[in-house]
């Protein structure tokens, strides 16, 4: 049985969860999902495509990450989703990929 603890992104490769309803492909490499991200996609009820086109008709957070990681904000209506995948190899599959760990959304604030 494998450790359970997590020690990096690589060794918990096994318990992830790979939704995918085509080969869609963010820059050429496919979305994987954590399961705590899918968790978070089946709350605001969306899908990887939805995911994909946020991230290419989205913008750069205003914050850093560290390389390898990107973060895209998109904005609709009242609400910003931010999204953030990292780069990560699979194992299972034998290829890299993008590993979607963080959906969510928020409520701008009207700046004064």
């Amino acid at each position: 049985m494998p450790d359970l603890e997590p020690q990096s992104l690589n060794t918990y490769t096994y318990y992830r969860c790979l939704i995918h309803t085509s080969d869609v492909r963010y820059k050429n490499l496919r979305i994987v999902v954590t399961f705590a991200a899918g968790r978070e996609l089946m709350k605001e009820e969306k899908t990887i495509p939805d995911i994909i086109n946020m991230l290419e008709r989205g913008y750069d957070a205003p914050r850093k990450r560290q390389a390898g990681t990107i973060e895209k904000w998109f904005n609709k209506g009242k609400k910003t989703y931010n999204i953030v995948i990292v780069k990560d190899h699979h194992f299972t599959l034998n290829e890299d990929v993008w590993t979607l760990i963080h959906f969510g959304k928020f409520t701008r604030r009207k700046l004064k």
